[in-house]
């Protein structure tokens, strides 16, 4: 049963309110506003995400539910039937509800759902690391980046056929709006813990490394092969630590070199196929000789191959090329 706010809760909420509606917050204003909301919501999302943010050990609550069960079920595979379930919690559009309907109860303004999806992402980076426990570890919470989401999962540990194996299944997420990657297969890595803050309604994520795509080969890349370069393509330019090339229409795209290989920011527009900027990676890759691959493990431009379902030229294979220098 969801209570009333005392006049200090209401002058609280009303400055978080405010600064939530201005579209420039931290992830200390979400936790802040979620856990003043958790026993004025009627329970749901709200009430999940500030005991989770309140309470980094959980021992009940809808995500230890869904982790315990999980790992009951995996742990017993070949013994008994089961469904494993990899369903999110509960969706964007069930928080928003959750927020809005709070806010008007207590006669507050909605929010508008850019600042409710903002808010999330907020709420979901801040239960990195935490765990759900009942009397030991059954798993903890990492938040991953994909091209279409931020998602909170599950890194569980099983038990199968003697061995302990990790297992991870998101229990959240928020759609990915705000960065282009060009992989659709592709898992950002994560360099440490993710920070979010909002500035105008922009979100600046700290922790992800930023997706690139590396032209490379062996032997390496050298000075003489970028003066070949721009003797062969007038819209690339020397840069101070690389080349740019400046199409038609649209803004330059950057090539990074650091005395071995050309890197290239990961954004979808560069690699789709019959762009400007796809036909000019390809005219480079050609006459360097060199392989593309991007940091999800993909190679692009293979000869012989179509492109993928999505429109891109990603394929999961193993050497591009005989001059990739790509591990295997």
């Amino acid at each position: 049963m969801a209570t009333t706010l005392n006049p200090k809760e209401r002058q609280r909420l009303a400055e978080l309110h405010a600064c939530l509606k201005s579209g420039t917050f931290s992830e200390t204003d979400v936790s802040a506003v979620l856990v003043l909301l958790r026993d004025k919501s009627n329970g749901g999302p709200i009430m999940e995400l500030a005991h989770s943010i309140t309470h980094s050990e959980r021992n009940s609550g809808e995500f230890f539910q869904r982790v315990r069960e999980n790992q009951s079920l995996l742990n017993d595979l070949g013994k008994r039937g089961g469904v494993l379930d990899a369903r999110y919690i509960f969706s964007e559009a069930e928080f928003a509800s959750n927020v809005n309907e709070t806010l008007r109860r207590h006669g507050f303004d909605e929010l508008d759902r850019a600042v409710i999806d903002l808010t999330l992402l907020c709420g979901l980076s801040l239960l990195q690391s935490g765990s759900v426990k009942g009397g030991k570890t059954f798993g903890e919470l990492h938040l991953a980046l994909t091209s279409a989401h931020f998602e909170l999962r599950a890194d569980m540990p099983i038990v199968h056929n003697g061995k302990s194996v990790r297992v991870v299944f998101p229990l959240a997420a928020v759609a990915n709006r705000w960065f282009p990657i060009c992989n659709p297969r592709a898992h950002v890595h994560t360099t440490g813990p993710v920070s979010v803050k909002v500035e105008s309604l922009s979100p600046i994520a700290g922790g992800f490394k930023p997706f690139e795509v590396h032209i490379e080969r062996a032997p390496p890349i050298d000075e003489g092969d970028l003066a070949d370069l721009l003797s062969s393509d007038p819209r690339l330019s020397r840069t101070p630590d690389g080349l740019a090339y400046t199409p038609s229409v649209g803004p330059p795209m950057p090539l990074r070199y650091d005395g071995s290989r050309l890197t290239v920011a990961g954004l979808p527009e560069f690699f789709r196929g019959g762009s400007e900027y796809e036909r000019e990676l390809r005219a480079i890759r050609l006459r360097l000789g060199a392989c593309v691959h991007d940091d999800g493990g993909a190679h692009w431009f293979l000869e012989g191959l179509a492109p993928a379902p999505d429109g891109f030229h990603s394929h999961w294979v193993g050497r591009g090329s005989p001059t990739c220098t790509r591990p295997m």
